[in-house]
């Protein structure tokens, strides 16, 4: 894979890479840092904290859970009320 092509995918990491900054929502997610079995995830925003110091396969991986966080974000308590009737 070629180097212009590597930076398009985001699940694609050069192996010189150390630290990577994950950005979901407009918002900087966190930090992934490679560790000897996968990425290391370290939030930068108090929204993923419930993914802080987890061990991911993958960059993608990692992605998938902030964005599933970020749109829990989107939910507000008032649609979350029962169905008036």
């Amino acid at each position: 894979m070629a180097d212009a092509d590597r930076s398009s995918d985001p699940s694609s990491v050069p192996a010189s890479a150390g630290i990577l900054v994950l950005s979901v929502a407009g918002r900087r997610a966190g930090l992934a840092s490679r560790h000897s079995e996968g990425f290391l995830f370290h939030a930068c925003d108090h929204l993923f904290n419930d993914i802080d110091g987890r061990l991911f396969a993958s960059i993608g991986d990692m992605r998938i859970a902030a964005r599933c966080l970020a749109s829990l974000e989107r939910l507000s308590p008032r649609a979350l009320r029962p169905w008036p009737g």
